[in-house]
């Protein structure tokens, strides 16, 4: 049986319009983060409101994950997309009439940047099982690995975006452009099959409460002792991939080596790029072990930093920072298509969103504090002798993490077809 491969997959015509929307759903969310924080400038917010307006988007994004999980197991995942996509073209739209008449501050900035970015937050688990609704379970890491690859550039690419409209002229209109984006990926959401309620047990008198079905996905997830280890070791991965590449790079580049701003850029492309490809080839990948493949991300994290330690001694330091980039990059695709995966395939249906509200959540909190402790950690150790140490740190936790998953005796197996 001949495999599939990507173009073949977005042949689908029920794929197709779901990687479309998300696609369209993740680029209106990086161009409303920086949307607002440009705004919140313009308007003469200080440092201080900065700081607090990014720290509240960055919050609700993380913190309502299971809320969304237990929300999108409950309801008709077609409906609660839709749902969803709708509210936040409502209220972009209401934001542009607000911004258009001159009745905005940072505040109103703010809330709006809250209530968008959390109704993103609370959709995610939704738009992560939903997937195996829509290809064939040969299909699925493949389609994961798809989606995985263009919809965190897209986040990007929309970021970007708001620089286009600046020399255009068209920068009013930014929150008007956010609410057509929606407005598409609504329509294109229509075109998912009506049937994807899941197979749960449901009590027609009455449902469980919240802290119930929280508890009974975290039960279920715990059934395998290495996918409970590896989503609750995630933000392990998420808070020194955040920290390197938000506060080590950058430090090293600019400040300590001083090299010219380009580097900075290049290092950026090449990690991104990176990801991209190791992307795709970790989609197209037979795993028999996928959840023990998932723990060489921290190691190659480590071995990254190492790379980039190593700059501060090479005669010719942007080759050590080129390669270090390179292996960050690589370290985050080992992770998330495999473990998805396996949480498609391996979780109750009823319980999937629930459990990938776990690992975004935790995904999240350990980025959002990787930020702000490595900013702390460069303040009080020298950045070549606190580079060194948290690569030697880094490696050798990987090390003992892949050691441990390795010698598990219970683990997922996924069948060779």
């Amino acid at each position: 049986m001949e495999k599939t491969g990507y173009l073949q997959l977005m042949k689908s015509r029920i794929y197709l319009p779901f990687l479309v929307s998300q696609i369209l759903s993740n680029l209106s969310d990086g161009l409303l983060a920086v949307a607002v924080v440009y705004f919140a400038v313009v308007l003469e917010a200080s440092p201080w409101e900065l700081g607090v307006i990014t720290f509240a988007i960055t919050l609700s994004r993380g913190f309502l994950g299971p809320i969304g999980g237990v929300l999108s197991d409950r309801i008709n995942k077609r409906t609660y997309l839709i749902a969803i996509e709708v509210i936040r073209a409502a209220f972009m739209l209401s934001l542009f009439v607000l911004y258009w008449y001159e009745m905005t501050n940072i505040w109103v900035l703010m809330s709006f940047g809250v209530i968008v970015s959390t109704l993103f937050a609370i959709s995610v688990p939704a738009a992560k099982a939903v997937i195996p609704k829509l290809v064939t379970e040969d299909e699925l890491q493949l389609a994961n690995g798809l989606i995985q690859t263009i919809t965190w550039p897209a986040y990007f690419m929309g970021s970007g975006l708001l620089a286009l409209l600046l020399p255009l002229e068209l920068v009013n209109y930014v929150f008007l452009v956010i609410t057509v984006f929606f407005v598409v990926s609504f329509l294109l959401l229509l075109a998912l099959p009506k049937q994807l309620q899941d197979t749960a047990p449901s009590n027609k008198e009455s449902k469980p409460s919240l802290l119930v079905e929280l508890l009974a996905g975290y039960q279920e997830m715990r059934s395998d002792s290495v996918m409970h280890a590896r989503v609750l070791t995630y933000g392990i991965f998420t808070f020194f991939w955040r920290g390197v590449l938000q506060i080590l790079i950058p430090l090293v580049v600019l400040t300590h080596l001083k090299s010219p701003e380009w580097v900075y850029g290049a290092l950026m492309f090449v990690n991104g790029m990176s990801e991209f490809i190791a992307n795709l080839v970790v989609g197209k990948l037979t795993l028999r072990r996928p959840l023990v493949f998932t723990f060489l991300c921290e190691g190659l994290l480590g071995i990254g930093v190492l790379l980039i330690a190593s700059s501060f001694w090479l005669p010719l330091p942007e080759v050590g920072l080129l390669a270090g980039a390179f292996v960050v990059g690589v370290a985050a695709a080992t992770i998330d298509i495999p473990l998805l995966t396996v949480i498609q395939k391996n979780v109750a249906e009823h319980n999937v969103a629930k459990v990938i509200s776990y690992w975004f959540t935790i995904g999240s909190a350990g980025g959002a504090l990787g930020s702000l402790i490595f900013g702390l950690y460069f303040e009080f150790i020298p950045i070549e002798s606190g580079s060194l140490m948290l690569g030697i740190g880094l490696l050798l936790i990987g090390l003992v993490l892949l050691f441990w998953a390795s010698k598990s005796k219970q683990y997922v197996a996924l069948t060779e077809h």
